[in-house]
Protein backbone atom coordinates (compact mmCIF):
# COMPACT_ATOMS: atom_id res chain seq x y z
CA UNK A 1 0.00 0.00 0.00
CA UNK A 2 1.38 3.51 -0.83
CA UNK A 3 1.43 6.03 1.89
CA UNK A 4 1.34 10.06 1.33
CA UNK A 5 4.51 11.65 3.18
CA UNK A 6 5.38 15.24 2.65
CA UNK A 7 8.70 16.73 2.29
CA UNK A 8 10.68 19.22 4.10
CA UNK A 9 9.19 21.67 1.21
CA UNK A 10 5.85 20.98 2.14
CA UNK A 11 4.86 18.95 -1.24
CA UNK A 12 3.05 15.77 -0.76
CA UNK A 13 3.90 12.47 -2.36
CA UNK A 14 3.36 8.63 -2.46
CA UNK A 15 5.92 6.52 -1.00
CA UNK A 16 5.32 2.63 -1.25
CA UNK A 17 5.82 -0.10 1.93
CA UNK A 18 8.99 -1.40 0.37
CA UNK A 19 10.71 2.34 0.19
CA UNK A 20 9.16 2.74 3.77
CA UNK A 21 11.22 -0.61 4.82
CA UNK A 22 14.28 0.47 3.15
CA UNK A 23 14.80 3.76 4.79
CA UNK A 24 13.81 2.38 8.07
CA UNK A 25 16.72 0.06 7.18
CA UNK A 26 18.76 2.27 6.98
CA UNK A 27 18.28 4.25 9.71
CA UNK A 28 18.53 1.20 11.76
CA UNK A 29 22.25 0.48 9.71
CA UNK A 30 23.28 3.91 10.84
CA UNK A 31 22.07 3.97 14.43
CA UNK A 32 23.65 0.73 14.94
CA UNK A 33 26.55 2.23 13.60
CA UNK A 34 26.61 5.18 15.98
CA UNK A 35 26.39 2.79 19.07
CA UNK A 36 29.03 0.86 17.93
CA UNK A 37 31.36 3.91 17.59
CA UNK A 38 30.69 5.28 21.15
CA UNK A 39 30.99 2.33 22.71
CA UNK A 40 34.61 1.74 21.27
CA UNK A 41 35.44 5.26 22.37
CA UNK A 42 33.80 4.89 25.73
CA UNK A 43 36.21 1.49 26.02
CA UNK A 44 39.46 3.51 24.76
CA UNK A 45 38.14 6.17 27.57
CA UNK A 46 37.95 3.55 29.92
CA UNK A 47 41.06 1.66 29.16
CA UNK A 48 43.57 4.75 29.03
CA UNK A 49 42.35 5.49 32.97
CA UNK A 50 41.42 2.78 34.32
CA UNK A 51 43.23 -0.59 32.66
CA UNK A 52 46.74 -1.52 32.49
CA UNK A 53 49.04 -4.76 31.70
CA UNK A 54 50.58 -5.24 34.93
CA UNK A 55 54.25 -6.52 34.45
CA UNK A 56 55.77 -9.62 35.73
CA UNK A 57 59.08 -10.35 37.27
CA UNK A 58 60.11 -14.16 38.33
CA UNK A 59 62.16 -15.03 41.51
CA UNK A 60 62.96 -18.09 43.39
CA UNK A 61 60.56 -17.83 45.90
CA UNK A 62 58.35 -16.08 48.35
CA UNK A 63 59.23 -17.80 51.48
CA UNK A 64 62.53 -15.42 52.08
CA UNK A 65 63.14 -12.65 49.90
CA UNK A 66 66.12 -10.73 49.49
CA UNK A 67 66.54 -7.77 50.94
CA UNK A 68 66.27 -4.40 49.16
CA UNK A 69 68.87 -3.25 46.79
CA UNK A 70 70.98 -0.03 47.03
CA UNK A 71 73.27 2.20 45.36
CA UNK A 72 74.75 5.49 44.58
CA UNK A 73 72.85 7.90 42.33
CA UNK A 74 72.52 11.29 41.65
CA UNK A 75 70.56 13.92 39.67
CA UNK A 76 66.87 15.83 40.59
CA UNK A 77 64.03 16.49 39.29
CA UNK A 78 61.11 19.38 39.65
CA UNK A 79 57.52 18.17 39.89
CA UNK A 80 55.17 21.38 40.13
CA UNK A 81 51.81 21.22 42.30
CA UNK A 82 49.55 23.96 42.37
CA UNK A 83 52.23 26.33 40.89
CA UNK A 84 54.37 25.76 43.68
CA UNK A 85 57.86 23.68 42.77
CA UNK A 86 58.47 20.60 44.46
CA UNK A 87 62.74 20.18 44.42
CA UNK A 88 63.49 15.90 44.12
CA UNK A 89 66.75 14.84 44.59
CA UNK A 90 68.02 11.49 44.22
CA UNK A 91 70.13 9.72 46.57
CA UNK A 92 70.35 6.01 46.08
CA UNK A 93 68.97 3.67 43.09
CA UNK A 94 66.86 1.89 44.84
CA UNK A 95 64.65 -1.61 44.30
CA UNK A 96 62.70 -3.25 46.52
CA UNK A 97 60.98 -6.36 46.33
CA UNK A 98 58.42 -8.45 49.08
CA UNK A 99 54.95 -8.63 50.01
CA UNK A 100 52.78 -5.69 50.93
CA UNK A 101 51.62 -5.82 54.14
CA UNK A 102 49.89 -2.57 54.05
CA UNK A 103 48.32 0.39 51.54
CA UNK A 104 46.81 3.99 52.75
CA UNK A 105 45.82 6.77 50.73
CA UNK A 106 46.39 9.90 51.75
CA UNK A 107 43.66 12.53 50.32
CA UNK A 108 44.11 15.97 52.47
CA UNK A 109 45.57 18.82 51.04
CA UNK A 110 49.11 18.97 52.85
CA UNK A 111 51.58 19.19 49.21
CA UNK A 112 53.12 16.33 50.04
CA UNK A 113 50.25 14.30 49.87
CA UNK A 114 49.24 15.53 46.57
CA UNK A 115 52.95 14.38 45.11
CA UNK A 116 52.75 11.44 47.38
CA UNK A 117 49.58 10.53 48.22
CA UNK A 118 50.00 6.46 48.93
CA UNK A 119 52.25 4.46 51.39
CA UNK A 120 52.62 1.48 50.89
CA UNK A 121 53.79 -1.04 53.39
CA UNK A 122 56.60 -3.94 52.27
CA UNK A 123 58.27 -6.68 54.24
CA UNK A 124 60.80 -9.18 52.90
CA UNK A 125 62.98 -11.98 54.20
CA UNK A 126 61.53 -14.18 57.04
CA UNK A 127 58.90 -11.70 57.41
CA UNK A 128 57.60 -12.07 54.01
CA UNK A 129 56.26 -15.47 55.27
CA UNK A 130 55.48 -14.39 58.60
CA UNK A 131 54.11 -11.06 58.59
CA UNK A 132 50.34 -12.11 59.50
CA UNK A 133 51.95 -12.84 63.36
CA UNK A 134 50.76 -8.89 63.84
CA UNK A 135 48.48 -6.90 62.71
CA UNK A 136 49.60 -3.42 60.51
CA UNK A 137 47.72 -0.57 59.72
CA UNK A 138 49.28 3.03 58.44
CA UNK A 139 48.77 6.04 60.63
CA UNK A 140 47.10 9.36 59.68
CA UNK A 141 50.66 10.66 60.59
CA UNK A 142 51.98 8.50 58.21
CA UNK A 143 53.55 6.20 60.17
CA UNK A 144 53.49 2.03 59.66
CA UNK A 145 52.39 1.09 63.25
CA UNK A 146 51.96 -3.33 63.94
CA UNK A 147 50.47 -4.84 67.22
CA UNK A 148 51.46 -8.33 67.53
CA UNK A 149 49.05 -11.19 67.16
CA UNK A 150 51.43 -13.66 68.46
CA UNK A 151 53.82 -13.17 71.47
CA UNK A 152 56.11 -15.93 71.50
CA UNK A 153 56.72 -14.98 68.00
CA UNK A 154 57.34 -11.66 68.80
CA UNK A 155 60.49 -12.65 71.73
CA UNK A 156 61.31 -15.20 69.38
CA UNK A 157 62.00 -13.02 66.59
CA UNK A 158 63.97 -10.13 68.44
CA UNK A 159 60.92 -7.82 69.06
CA UNK A 160 61.05 -4.59 67.72
CA UNK A 161 64.74 -4.12 66.98
CA UNK A 162 64.91 -7.04 64.50
CA UNK A 163 61.75 -7.03 63.21
CA UNK A 164 62.26 -3.69 61.91
CA UNK A 165 65.02 -4.61 59.78
CA UNK A 166 62.52 -6.63 57.71
CA UNK A 167 60.44 -4.09 56.71
CA UNK A 168 59.34 -0.34 55.65
CA UNK A 169 57.08 2.22 55.17
CA UNK A 170 57.27 3.36 51.70
CA UNK A 171 56.07 6.69 50.41
CA UNK A 172 55.43 6.54 46.85
CA UNK A 173 56.11 9.44 44.45
CA UNK A 174 55.51 8.20 40.64
CA UNK A 175 57.41 9.39 38.00
CA UNK A 176 54.43 9.65 35.32
CA UNK A 177 51.18 8.45 34.88
CA UNK A 178 51.02 4.95 34.07
CA UNK A 179 53.12 4.42 37.22
CA UNK A 180 50.67 6.50 38.87
CA UNK A 181 48.31 4.21 37.69
CA UNK A 182 50.08 1.01 38.81
CA UNK A 183 50.79 2.10 42.39
CA UNK A 184 46.80 2.57 42.37
CA UNK A 185 46.22 -1.17 41.64
CA UNK A 186 48.63 -2.63 44.08
CA UNK A 187 46.54 -4.80 46.55
CA UNK A 188 47.92 -5.80 49.96
CA UNK A 189 49.00 -9.20 49.75
CA UNK A 190 50.52 -8.91 46.53
CA UNK A 191 54.24 -9.53 45.84
CA UNK A 192 55.74 -6.36 44.06
CA UNK A 193 59.27 -5.08 43.39
CA UNK A 194 59.19 -1.58 43.09
CA UNK A 195 62.31 0.40 41.77
CA UNK A 196 63.30 3.93 41.64
CA UNK A 197 65.20 6.36 43.90
CA UNK A 198 65.47 7.48 47.23
CA UNK A 199 64.74 10.56 47.35
CA UNK A 200 64.87 14.01 49.87
CA UNK A 201 62.04 16.22 48.81
CA UNK A 202 62.43 20.30 49.15
CA UNK A 203 60.31 22.74 48.44
CA UNK A 204 58.88 26.49 49.85
CA UNK A 205 55.31 26.81 51.43
CA UNK A 206 53.57 29.43 52.80
CA UNK A 207 55.64 29.08 56.00
CA UNK A 208 58.59 28.50 54.76
CA UNK A 209 61.22 26.25 53.20
CA UNK A 210 59.72 22.04 53.69
CA UNK A 211 61.69 19.35 53.92
CA UNK A 212 61.20 15.53 53.60
CA UNK A 213 63.90 13.57 53.22
CA UNK A 214 64.15 9.78 52.77
CA UNK A 215 65.77 6.77 55.27
CA UNK A 216 68.46 5.38 53.71
CA UNK A 217 68.96 2.71 56.27
CA UNK A 218 67.12 -0.49 56.78
CA UNK A 219 67.96 -0.52 60.76
CA UNK A 220 66.39 2.23 61.69
CA UNK A 221 62.79 3.09 63.06
CA UNK A 222 60.63 5.73 64.04
CA UNK A 223 60.52 9.18 63.06
CA UNK A 224 62.55 9.88 59.87
CA UNK A 225 62.77 5.66 59.12
CA UNK A 226 60.12 5.61 56.03
CA UNK A 227 61.61 5.56 52.76
CA UNK A 228 60.90 8.34 50.51
CA UNK A 229 60.74 6.38 46.58
CA UNK A 230 60.79 8.28 43.30
CA UNK A 231 59.24 5.33 41.31
CA UNK A 232 60.08 4.53 37.81
CA UNK A 233 58.72 0.98 37.71
CA UNK A 234 56.50 -1.51 39.10
CA UNK A 235 56.66 -5.14 38.52
CA UNK A 236 54.02 -7.86 40.21
CA UNK A 237 56.23 -10.76 41.30
CA UNK A 238 55.70 -14.99 40.52
CA UNK A 239 58.07 -17.50 42.15
CA UNK A 240 59.52 -19.36 39.50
Amino acid sequence: MDKKYYDEFGVSGEISDAEIKAITEKERKTRNKIVVFLVILLFFYYAKHHLFLKHYEYINDFHNIDQPIQTPASGEIVKEVDGIPIDIQFVAKYQIDGVVISKYNYYDYDYFNKFSPIDVGIAWGFLADEWKNAKWENSPARFLLYRTKNVDWYHKRGGDKEIGKFFSNNHLIAADAQIEKEIKNIKREDYVRIEGYLAYVDWMGPDGKYTWHSSTKRDDYGDGACEIIYVTKVSWLKEK
